[in-house]
């Protein structure tokens, strides 16, 4: 709906800047031919600066238009709480701060259920307190779905916990990368606009690079002073 919406936005102001361009050149060309041929070059040039100013205004009706639907989609509806989640997620500098994010939004205001695990150390990270997310067989069921090795990106997750293609069929979502997996159950995934996903996606390995730097630097800080 999202990306649909500012193709729409982007074909009308571009449509707009065509039609005015033609009427504008239409009108002035048959008076300049009557009057004087002379005035050609001057008609023409009018012609163009006015394309030239139907351009800026065109871009700037199209930004604000896609403003206008950013703040639709991104900022109303069940889509909101992903977006408040990823403007948490920016400034969250270690594993603490993630918790903190998933707890406040996606549990508390969401009713969400959280599984945040390392498949490769294949050890649980973060878990809700939910019968969901603490059940043994969900874990199982996961881990025998989805190895260390599972591909990069966002994908839906269905009734019997295995992928579907379908939003309207999913009672979740995952995310994968770096051989770490984030799942986040939610009876109302179908209600996420999927670009809002992409951009979670995006600041979830932003916020994993992030960590693993601090990490690093701490390290190397560490065996400094040891010296």
């Amino acid at each position: 709906m999202y990306r649909t919406r500012k193709r729409v936005a982007i074909l009308l102001s571009t449509v707009a800047l065509l039609i005015i361009s033609i009427l504008s050149t239409v009108s002035l060309v048959p008076a300049a031919r009557e009057k004087n041929k002379n005035a050609m070059p001057f008609v023409l040039g009018t012609a163009s600066a006015l394309f030239c100013l139907a351009s800026v205004v065109i871009y700037k009706i199209r930004s604000e238009i896609s403003d206008r639907v950013d703040k639709k989609i991104m900022y109303t509806g069940e889509t909101a709480l992903l977006t408040e989640f990823i403007e948490k997620l920016r400034f969250c500098y270690s594993l603490d701060d993630f918790y903190d994010a998933i707890a406040s939004v996606l549990e508390i205001r969401g009713d969400c259920s959280v599984l945040y695990v390392d498949k490769i150390k294949n050890y649980v990270l973060y878990n809700s307190p939910s019968r969901l997310s603490c059940s043994p067989e969900v874990m199982n069921t996961l881990q025998l779905n989805y190895n260390a090795e599972w591909k990069k990106g966002i994908f839906y997750i269905g009734d019997n916990y295995g992928i579907v293609s379908d939003s309207s069929q999913a009672r979740g979502f995952f995310l994968s990368n770096a051989s770490h997996h984030l799942y986040v159950f939610c009876r109302y995934t179908k209600l996420f606009d999927f670009e809002v996903l992409k951009k979670l996606f995006e600041e979830f390995c932003r916020f994993q690079s992030r960590t693993q730097t601090i990490s690093n630097l701490s390290e190397i800080s560490a065996l400094s002073k040891e010296c």
